[in-house]
């Protein structure tokens, strides 16, 4: 197998057309040998495309991304001109499944002969997802560069005051700056000092019971938000229970994107709308 090194930072050369040079991606390249079809090729600079993912219990759910769009088109001239077969679609994909891992990637289904679903971080704190469709001697890519996560400077941490003050008045109160890794219930390191202010104030108050809900945003189908929402919340119970707060203090549910509190037009709003919520429960 001739593996080639396609994902790599930008490097300018004298010998690119400029035309060449702003269809091509970036960061991912083709493999050595392979030509771009330029009529067949386009460059959006926003738009969506609808890729997949298996999560960690082996279930295949929609993972929509939004961002810059590439459709690119790469073929294996022969003699004749027509694409060379002997480049198999088997080795096209293990080309692009070695240089993922290398940089550090993920993969993001299980691969087959002729296609490939994949993600690779960018410097700029972004993530590029592409979906790989391969057959002898050519293939395409489509590509979205995902913005990076700007709400990372628009967080509001709740503080435990902000807590206390909303379960005791209003009876619940959205719990922002507990952060989850991208379309994960994974948690962040950030995310530790915001579920310790929710260990002190349960804490602090024995006989409070409280609903522990998890929100997201409009990005991706109902069905995904929902069950991503029910394991951020199930996360965030799992934490307490750890730290001391009784399981039958607890109860767990997810409301995926059917509760927004703000616009999920706009970037501020859908930051809003990815939270976990306290709810008081009645004795």
């Amino acid at each position: 197998m001739r593996v080639s090194f396609l994902v790599v930072p930008v490097v300018a050369t004298l010998c690119a057309a400029p035309a060449l040079a702003q269809l091509e991606h970036p960061m991912v390249k083709p493999i050595r040998g392979f030509v771009l079809d330029k009529d067949e090729s386009s460059v959006k600079t926003y738009g969506r495309y609808e890729f997949a993912e298996v999560d960690a219990s082996g279930e295949t759910h929609d993972l929509v991304k939004k961002g810059k769009l590439w459709h690119l088109e790469y073929l294996k001239p022969g003699p004749d001109g027509q694409p060379d077969e002997s480049f198999s679609e088997v080795e096209i994909v293990d080309n692009y499944v070695a240089a993922t891992r290398e940089i550090g990637g993920q993969i993001l289904v299980p691969a087959t002969e002729d296609e490939l679903q994949f993600s690779v971080p960018r410097s700029d704190g972004g993530i590029t997802y592409a979906f790989l469709l391969a057959s002898d001697g050519e293939y395409t890519l489509d590509i979205v560069d995902e913005k990076p996560l700007e709400r990372r400077l628009e967080f509001v941490r709740t503080t435990a005051d902000e807590m206390r003050r909303g379960l005791e008045q209003q009876g619940s109160v959205a719990v922002y700056g507990i952060l989850f890794a991208t379309d994960s219930a994974a948690l962040q390191v950030g995310a530790a000092a915001t579920l310790e202010d929710v260990v002190r104030v349960l804490q602090a108050n024995p006989e409070l019971k409280v609903e522990v809900q998890g929100h997201t945003d409009n990005s991706g189908s109902v069905e995904h938000n929902l069950e991503l929402s029910r394991h951020r919340a199930a996360t965030v119970t799992q934490y307490l229970e750890l730290y001391g707060i009784s399981a039958d203090r607890l109860t767990t549910e997810g409301y995926g994107e059917t509760r927004p509190v703000a616009d999920n037009s706009t970037e501020a709003g859908r930051a809003k709308n990815r939270r976990v919520e306290l709810v008081k429960v009645s004795p």
